[in-house]
């Protein structure tokens, strides 16, 4: 069901035992007491979490390790996403598409002193970059809790796309990216060997370095 909100609409959401709720959007029992309430606004959009008791979370359709956690009881909280979903418990509830952001000319706006932005680190031709694509695919597609790939999935993929490739060059290839691009562990758990591609992933796409459009198929 598709519902268009114009400037000031709102639209509400929940789950209703009693059948005397008013929602816009009905939820399935089974999703739990749920409410909120999308309001659509000139340039953004703003979203209520009417629940007592449970979070809602909004993922960034286009960038997916990006999202918002709103608090039960919690209004007008301003969403930064055009594209997003709206979860509980890792459930989809609802899609929203926002007002698209206007483009302009900065030209004006930029210091003429300011060089252009530095090169990417990465050889997109490179072995190790295919190697990343493959690690950072799930996340790439939407999947944010998705665990990191084994380097045997990563190796077979690649395999797969005519690259030859063992487990073990993989391994190596990420452990060079790590040290390439810098990368220490961001807790007391570095000892663990999943440490480097879960920080590989967080890094990469924290800088831009990837995106969706690196996927080949």
């Amino acid at each position: 069901m598709v519902h268009d909100l114009h400037l000031g609409e709102s639209i509400t959401f929940g789950t209703c035992l009693c059948t005397n709720c008013d929602f816009d959007m009905m939820l399935r029992p089974e999703q739990g007491a749920v409410a909120g309430r999308v309001t659509a606004y000139g340039d953004h959009w703003r979203i209520d979490n009417l629940s007592e008791g449970r979070p809602l979370v909004v993922e960034d359709l286009e960038n997916a390790h990006q999202l918002v956690s709103v608090p039960a009881a919690t209004l007008q909280v301003v969403m930064p996403f055009e594209l997003a979903r709206v979860l509980v418990s890792d459930r989809t509830i609802a899609l929203v598409y926002g007002p698209e952001p206007e483009t302009a000319d900065i030209s004006d706006a930029t210091c003429p002193a300011a060089g252009p932005d530095e090169p990417s680190p990465l050889d997109r031709s490179a072995t190790y970059f295919s190697v990343l694509v493959a690690l950072c695919e799930p996340r790439l597609r939407g999947i944010v809790d998705a665990p990191p790939p084994t380097s045997a999935q990563i190796a077979a993929k690649l395999q797969r796309n005519g690259t030859p490739i063992s487990p073990i060059a993989v391994d190596s290839q990420i452990a060079y990216l790590v040290e390439k691009l810098d990368l220490k562990p961001e807790t007391p758990d570095g000892h663990r060997r999943s440490w480097r591609k879960e920080r590989l992933i967080s890094a990469v796409l924290r800088r831009g370095l990837i995106e969706p459009a690196d996927l080949t198929d």
